[in-house]
């Protein structure tokens, strides 16, 4: 089972706004960035500190990503600068933010 996502608003652009758990790390990492090409995500942004991507298995997430057309990026030390930068991209098709919390941090 993969790691669903939760799809919070679509712009005037047709760009989405995903959330989720955290994805599967490890052997699984890859499977996951896969499914997230097949629903058509086309950015993941991680806001995990260094140790949690350690910890979780997620270190080869931006390798992988890249690997299958996606962009992977890490904000470990702020949701208001990951979404700053999801905000200046204008040919955003889908994005999707993850933190370990997951969906509690929906409200941010």
């Amino acid at each position: 089972m993969y790691t669903k996502l939760y799809w919070l608003h679509q712009f005037s652009t047709n760009a989405k706004l995903a959330i989720m758990a955290r994805p599967r790390g490890g052997e699984w990492l890859e499977d996951e960035i896969i499914q997230f090409m097949k629903q058509q995500v086309r950015i993941i942004v991680s806001l995990l500190e260094s140790d949690e991507i350690y910890e979780l298995g997620l270190r080869e997430e931006e390798k992988l990503c890249t690997k299958h057309g996606l962009s992977g990026k890490t904000f470990p030390e702020s949701i208001n600068r990951a979404l700053r930068h999801i905000h200046g991209i204008t040919q955003v098709l889908f994005t999707h933010i993850y933190h370990k919390c997951g969906i509690a941090r929906a409200c941010l």
